[in-house]
């Protein structure tokens, strides 16, 4: 059959997120009743549940991606036992989330996505990811830019956000995940974090008055969202998000999918400490979690490094 094209692979990828949305439509119609029993795997950390929504939808992108390119793919997910060594292989990885967010689904919430990431770690390239946001939206990047195809549309639009824009944190749209306690309190006790949190406190509580009067322009619109990961990443260019970080790490599905198309539009993307991240490098250590800051603006990266630095 021979190495899957870039094309074709993203062609594909479109594809398996459309259908996993359509799949979760009828889920919330209450037309899959059964796909929401318990369907936890014993090698599974319990907290992460997992219900047969999750195993379907998985079971659905493997299969497309196996009936498409056969031996030529090798798939790397969440909800996969064994985690192959890609490292070393000439073949194509998908790395997939076929449904990001499933607490979040079956709440009806729409901060959920289904995500995949097309890979030759061999080479270091990516060559694509696609997101199917809960909106309907479908975003994707590849090595020329990053688009979206909208729920309504039936051309594909490119997205570009300025990253020399002057963004401050006071100012700014920030997103992380924390909904579990670990993962709340590692935001919420960060002595950087924290300060800052207590200087805005302070100055909104003052409502920034001088004179009996609003200063004009300094009206505080910082808003701190406990979502984060690829749906909020995918935001970033539109600027309905400013900002997503992690500060104690999230697995490589979880971050290069959203994260890539982002970059691609234009976003600044660090390691806590400063430091760019080349997505691509990612791929060479599949297995470590990555903690970054993902910013819209270069002067707001800088300013969230000062807060979340380790180096301090």
């Amino acid at each position: 059959m021979g190495r899957p094209d870039d094309k074709s692979l993203l062609t594909q990828g479109v594809k398996i997120v459309q259908d996993i949305l359509e799949t979760a439509k009828l889920f919330l119609k209450g037309k899959l009743p059964d796909l929401l029993e318990d369907a936890t795997p014993n090698w599974k950390d319990p907290n992460n549940r997992t219900i047969f929504l999750d195993r379907y939808a998985h079971m659905l992108a493997k299969i497309q991606l196996i009936k498409a390119f056969g031996e030529e793919i090798i798939i790397c997910g969440e909800e996969e036992s064994k985690k192959s060594n890609v490292v070393d292989s000439n073949k194509v990885v998908a790395f997939i989330d076929p449904i990001d967010g499933t607490d979040l689904l079956v709440r009806n919430f729409f901060n959920w996505c289904s995500a995949i990431a097309f890979a030759l770690p061999k080479e270091k390239r990516i060559i694509g990811t696609v997101v199917g946001h809960s909106s309907g939206d479908i975003y994707f990047a590849d090595q020329d830019g990053a688009y979206v195809l909208g729920r309504r549309a039936k051309r594909k639009k490119r997205i570009h956000r300025d990253s020399s824009e002057a963004k401050e944190f006071c100012h700014s749209s920030i997103c992380y995940y924390g909904q579990k306690p670990k993962s709340f309190l590692t935001v919420a006790q960060h002595p950087g974090f924290l300060e800052r949190m207590g200087v805005l406190k302070e100055r909104m509580a003052a409502k920034e008055i001088s004179a009996g009067k609003k200063i004009k322009g300094e009206s505080l619109d910082v808003r701190i969202y406990n979502f984060g990961g690829n749906p909020m990443m995918v935001r970033i260019p539109s600027g309905a998000v400013d900002a997503v970080f992690s500060i104690s790490g999230a697995a490589i599905h979880d971050v290069i999918p959203g994260a890539y198309i982002a970059v691609q539009a234009g976003a600044v993307f660090t390691d806590l400490n400063g430091n760019i991240i080349d997505p691509a490098d990612t791929i060479q250590t599949p297995e470590q979690n990555i903690k970054y800051i993902l910013s819209g603006s270069r002067s707001l990266a800088e300013e969230m490094k000062h807060l979340l630095s380790t180096t301090k």
